[in-house]
C-alpha cells in the first residue's frame, strides 16, 4: 500500500499460515499455527490517507514473534469477546496493543480471533500530539483504554475498511475521509496523552477538525480562490 493506491474495501482470504504471514506486511512476523484445524484467515483492508487499517479474523490458534512495522505506531484491539496475549499481557476490552517503531513483539491469538489494527505513521502522530508524547511510548506494550473508547476505535476501523466506491471524487467523499482521519487521530491522541489530559486532547481534536474542514472547503472550489 502506498500514497497512490487506496486499498479500501480489499479483502485477503488465506487458507494456510504461510499465506497469512505474507499478508500481514509491513509487520515482520514468524507465525505458527498451534491448533489442528484448517486455517481460514480473512483480512479486510483500508487506508485513511497515510493511516493503514485492517480488520482481521483468523480461525485457528497462532503464536507469532517478530517486529512491529518500522516508522509506525501500531494500535490494536478486540472485535469480539475473546482476549489474546500480547508481549505477556492479556488484551481485553480495557487494553489496547501498543507497538512502537520496529519494537520486538510476541503474541498469541485464540481460535476465531477477531481484531482490528491501525498503523499510524509516527510523523503524523508527532504533528498531532507532539514529539514528547510520542517518544514516551517507546518500550510500552499496552495502552489502557476505557471500553467506550475501544468500541469507538472498532467502529472507526469498521468504517475505514468499508469501500468508498462512487464517492472518492466528490466533495462529500473528501470531507468524509478527512472526518474519519480526524476521528481516528483524536481517539489515538486520547490513548497517547492519557485521561489526565482530556482538555489538551479536546483542544488538539478541535484544531485538527477545523483544519480539515478548511482544507475540504478550499478543495471544493472549482475556481481559484
Amino acid at each position: 500500500m502506498n500514497d497512490t493506491v487506496d486499498p479500501t474495501g480489499s479483502v485477503i482470504s488465506v487458507q494456510e499460515i504461510e499465506a497469512l504471514t505474507d499478508s500481514v506486511f509491513p509487520w515482520q512476523l514468524d507465525m505458527r499455527q498451534v491448533s489442528s484445524g484448517p486455517m481460514q484467515g480473512l483480512l479486510r483492508l483500508g487506508q485513511v490517507d497515510e493511516i493503514l487499517v485492517t480488520r482481521e479474523q483468523w480461525s485457528e490458534k497462532t503464536v507469532c514473534v517478530g517486529k512491529c512495522p518500522l516508522g509506525y505506531l501500531a494500535i490494536s484491539g478486540l472485535a469480539s469477546t475473546k482476549p489474546f496475549r500480547w508481549c505477556g499481557h492479556e488484551i481485553g476490552p480495557r487494553q489496547l496493543v501498543c507497538g512502537y517503531d520496529a519494537a520486538d513483539v510476541d503474541f498469541a491469538t485464540p481460535r476465531s480471533a477477531n481484531h482490528w489494527v491501525a498503523l499510524i505513521p509516527l510523523e503524523t502522530l508527532v504533528d498531532y500530539v507532539g514529539e514528547e508524547a510520542v517518544t514516551a511510548l517507546r518500550g510500552r506494550r499496552v495502552l489502557e483504554s476505557e471500553p467506550n473508547l475501544s468500541m469507538r476505535l472498532l467502529a472507526i476501523a469498521n468504517r475505514a475498511v468499508s469501500p468508498h466506491t462512487g464517492f472518492s471524487e466528490t466533495e462529500l467523499g473528501r470531507v468524509s475521509g478527512k472526518a474519519l482521519r480526524a476521528s481516528l487521530l483524536a481517539a489515538a491522541a486520547q490513548l497517547v496523552i492519557g485521561d489526565g489530559s482530556k482538555r489538551h486532547d479536546s483542544n488538539a481534536q478541535q484544531r485538527h477538525e477545523i483544519c480539515c474542514r478548511a482544507i475540504a472547503f478550499v478543495e471544493s472550489f472549482r475556481a481559484p480562490i
